[in-house]
């Protein structure tokens, strides 16, 4: 897939939609949203995020949903996106 963005510039989108919902974890809904109300296509939100995760700057994972009257009964599992903080490990030595 062709880069279409800096490392920078795609984290700044996605620090603006991250800010928006005041959360580190996004559902893929919720991102969906947030970009398509910016005018941006499916298509584009997912080469957006494929991208992300490529460049290193979103973790993609999955949340189980359980069912509110048997928690222990997982009824689906949700997309989430999780925005990589900007500071790398320090090796510990």
């Amino acid at each position: 897939m062709p880069k279409k963005y800096k490392k920078s510039e795609l984290r700044k989108l996605l620090e603006e939609a991250f800010e928006h919902y005041k959360q580190q974890t996004l559902y893929k809904e919720e991102i969906h949203q947030y970009f398509k109300n910016k005018g941006i296509n499916e298509k584009e939100i997912d080469e957006l995020i494929e991208e992300a995760f490529y460049q290193d700057i979103l973790d993609i994972g999955i949340v189980p949903i359980s069912d509110p009257k048997d928690p222990l009964k997982i009824i689906e599992g949700k997309r989430v996106y999780i925005l990589k903080r900007k500071e790398k490990w320090k090796k510990i030595s």
